[in-house]
């Protein structure tokens, strides 16, 4: 029943996510050089189709600029995925955001990190 209920509705559903940005900062392994790499992605759509990119027959000419397609079979649940903008970065000589020094000062607060900022400091910290 599971499986037939997703096979009917998993095509219709749609998920779309934007401004992603993931981050990860080290300044514990080496203090002196502290580093973060991170990604962030743009947009990413998926969606359900109701066709299956297939490869092209090695002379046929119709397709030479795209996939040939076919219809996908009632059992198969087929997803497309859309990547928009997919950056990744490594920042070898940064600044920590959050200061592992901060993160030590503040453990077992009950706010944390951010028991540390002002009133001020955390506005403009989440306005941007």
């Amino acid at each position: 029943l599971f499986w037939k209920t997703m096979r009917e509705y998993a095509p219709q559903i749609r998920i779309v996510v934007g401004a992603v940005h993931v981050r990860y900062e080290d300044d514990c392994t080496n203090p002196e050089r502290p580093f973060a790499m991170g990604a962030v992605l743009e947009e990413l759509h998926l969606e359900g189709v109701r066709r299956l990119w297939c490869l092209p027959k090695k002379d046929d000419k119709r397709f030479h600029d795209k996939f040939p397609t076919e219809e996908a079979g009632t059992s198969t649940v087929v997803r497309e995925m859309s990547v928009t903008g997919l950056y990744t970065y490594c920042d070898s000589m940064c600044a920590p955001y959050v200061p592992q020094s901060l993160v030590e000062a503040t453990k077992g607060q009950e706010w944390g990190i951010f028991a540390a900022m002002g009133n001020d400091e955390l506005v403009v910290l989440f306005q941007q």
